[in-house]
């Protein structure tokens, strides 16, 4: 949280000084061609040199985000196969349980008919 506070001040701080630096050329008396040639080697030139870094950052801390997300449903993917796998595993085995308890019960009323 600290660090956004200190970029968001440190970009702040870029624009107020470019639009400060603007202002002040612009009420200098020079000519035209020379109040943008100043305003491109002093603000436009370094803005942009600013700009192209931060991107730099934002696209390493996307592709670290990225993986980071990856990695993590990967985790969680391989936690439900495995629990399903467990799931079905029971379940099969339940089944045959009252499978063989069904046919224990019908061969044991079988067996009570035909002594009867």
């Amino acid at each position: 949280m600290e660090k956004d506070k200190g970029s968001g001040f440190l970009l702040g701080l870029l624009v107020g000084s470019i639009v400060g630096g603007a202002i002040a050329v612009l009420m200098t008396p020079t000519t035209g061609e020379e109040a943008r040639q100043f305003l491109k080697e002093k603000a436009y030139d370094p803005a942009k040199s600013k700009v192209v870094d931060l991107a730099g950052e934002v696209r390493t801390k996307a592709e670290d985000l990225a993986v980071d997300i990856k990695a993590k449903a990967t985790d969680i993917a391989s936690n439900l196969k495995d629990r399903a796998e467990e799931i079905w595993e029971k379940s099969k085995q339940a089944v045959s349980e009252k499978k063989d308890g069904l046919f224990d019960s019908i061969g044991k009323n079988q067996e009570r008919k035909r002594l009867s």
